[in-house]
């Protein structure tokens, strides 16, 4: 069976998973498949969820290192729900078509049943149905098997791979031809996206506590998708460095290369939606200095605007659009799909009959609007000026007992339970919680007035202050959860 994309979207974590594709077996145990995006491309495959198994192992098809065989045990941390283990394995962009074998085990350690499966039969499969999934997925895959023949390309090119008499490459399959043959416009394109992506140094930190004499990076892709931070120093670095704290975004490190007196610091598992954030090498002592700072993309910038030969291949320059296609297309895959969640969550909402308040202005006394509010066991009332603010105005009745009003301006919020109405006068009493400047204020009773005509007003007058944003109850409730409001539901 497929597993749906909608059906996935609520287990985006870490990485960023697409659902869909794979035959399961016919079976007691494996059920189907998805991908995750993250540092490394990950294949998950799903389990049900039974007291026989207590392990998996995968073997990856042409691995000879340590990672050759991963063992991952069935435990809380691999449970997805009450009915499924999901289990990862993770490959390499190079690996995409490597057959990787899956052996489900009992305690005892007998073979319960073996699977065999690919990203690139992923990739075939949710290819007939692409006409399922929304653009954005199909994107973020399609980009994803760019990113991994290219790779290929370019690390065969470099690596001066061979292939032997099948036409794969010595070690290494090769995945499925590319979906995309790049162009000119699309290496135009990509430099004036990457164009302000920089590799800063800040020499009065590299010179002030040893003798750096340089820093560099490079971005490695044969395993995963990580940054080599790399310092020059004409001194025993590791010596120079007792006593300083050296850390990559607030992680200590140590190092894990040294030769000819170049000393290498890797950062791994950079996910392919963050592709764009800059991770920063930092010498601490006595206060933090930054050695070097730079992005994924940063490193595909320098690249495409070097005159080195190494880099002025097509196998490069095809590399660097991928990486950067592969970057953009996950960023919008995971933007999509949050809009999606997002979008499920407000169609949860009973909006039967629920008030929003659109074009109209507040009509106030003097030149202020008052929020007044009081709070629990006070007799005490607060008026907080809300003049010149915007506000998002939502009266409803949740499928919980009682009516919900939610009140959002630039200067706080009021969102609780409806505990009084006063119809003469339009006023609305609300207890719940009121933020004010930051503060909140649990269990507070707010005052609402709304006028008959649907003005949001504090005094009956006709002095114009503050305005009410247009939006139906749909639009005002989005408005009020994407603030990060949670109303009952």
């Amino acid at each position: 069976m497929h597993r749906k994309f909608s059906a996935i979207l609520a287990v985006i974590i870490a990485g960023i998973t697409l659902a869909g594709g794979g035959n399961a077996d016919e079976a007691n145990y494996f059920k189907d498949h998805s991908l995750v995006l993250d540092g490394l491309i990950g294949v998950n495959f799903y389990t049900t969820y039974d007291s026989a198994i207590h392990h998996i192992t995968f073997t990856v098809e042409g691995r000879t290192d340590e990672k050759a065989s991963q063992t991952v045990n069935a435990s809380d941390e691999t449970r997805n729900g009450d009915s499924e283990y999901k289990f990862t394995c993770y490959v390499a962009a190079p690996e995409m078509a490597s057959t990787i074998t899956a052996v489900l085990y009992d305690s005892s350690g007998n073979t319960l049943q073996t699977q065999e499966y690919s990203v690139q039969q992923y990739i075939t499969e949710f290819e007939t149905e692409r006409g399922k999934y929304p653009a954005y997925a199909v994107n973020a895959v399609e980009a994803m098997a760019d990113y991994g023949h290219y790779a290929l390309e370019y690390l065969a090119e470099s690596k001066r791979w061979t292939k032997d008499e099948s036409g794969k490459y010595n070690g290494m399959f090769t995945p499925i031809n590319a979906i995309h043959n790049f162009t000119a416009e699309d290496l135009q394109a990509v430099k004036d996206s990457v164009s302000g992506y920089e590799i800063t140094k800040d020499p009065d930190s590299i010179f002030q506590y040893i003798n750096i004499e340089d820093a560099e990076i490079s971005l490695n892709l044969d395993s995963e998708t990580s940054i080599y931070f790399y310092l020059m120093t004409s001194e025993d670095l590791l010596t120079s460095l007792q006593g300083f704290n050296l850390s990559l975004q607030s992680i200590n490190l140590s190092c894990d290369l040294s030769a000819d007196n170049v000393y290498r610091f890797k950062s791994d598992g950079i996910p392919a939606h963050k592709l764009d954030e800059a991770q920063e090498l930092s010498l601490t002592f006595p206060s933090t200095n930054v050695l070097v700072s730079a992005s994924p993309l940063a490193y595909v910038n320098a690249v495409l605007n070097s005159s080195a030969k190494a880099f002025n291949t097509d196998a490069c320059r095809n590399a660097m659009i991928a990486i950067y296609r592969y970057y953009d297309c996950a960023k919008k895959y995971q933007e999509g799909a949050e809009e999606a969640a997002f979008q499920a969550r407000l169609g949860t909402y009973n909006l039967e009959g629920a008030k929003a308040w659109s074009g109209k202005t507040a009509n106030t006394l003097g030149t202020s609007v008052s929020f007044n509010y009081k709070e629990e066991g006070s007799d005490t009332v607060t008026g907080i000026d809300a003049s010149n603010q915007t506000f998002t105005l939502l009266n409803y009745a949740s499928t919980t007992e009682g009516s919900y009003m939610a009140v959002i301006w630039d200067k706080g919020s009021c969102i609780g339970k409806v505990t009084a109405y006063d119809e003469s006068t339009g006023k609305y009493s609300v207890t719940g919680i009121v933020k004010i400047a930051g503060n909140t204020h649990s269990n507070a009773t707010a005052d609402i007035f709304i006028a008959s005509d649907g003005k949001f007003s504090t005094y009956n007058t006709n002095e114009v202050i503050c305005t009410l944003t247009d939006a139906t109850p749909r639009e005002a409730l989005a408005t009020i959860l994407r603030k990060g409001y949670e109303l009952p539901q």
